[in-house]
């Protein structure tokens, strides 16, 4: 079953980061996000693994040199 909540998006996103500290390459990434609308309604598990998944595989299949950047946009769309 869904779980609707209001979820803060800059805080949820650096929360996520923060959990991927532990994988190779992350210390040579560096990560920017912005987001159209502050906060959404989504289900909290299903966004994490969602976003979770976009994150570290940016850091695991990142090329291996100093100095890549990470963007993270996220698009909403009103629901019908």
């Amino acid at each position: 079953e869904l779980k609707y909540e209001q979820i803060d998006l800059a805080q949820f996103t650096a929360e996520i980061i923060e959990n991927l500290r532990y994988l190779d390459g992350f210390g040579s990434i560096h990560f920017t996000y912005q987001f159209q609308v502050p906060l959404v309604t989504s289900d909290r598990f299903l966004l994490k693994v969602v976003l979770g998944n976009l994150i570290s595989n940016a850091i695991k299949f990142q090329r291996k040199a100093e100095g890549h950047s990470a963007n993270v946009s996220i698009r909403t769309y009103a629901s019908k």
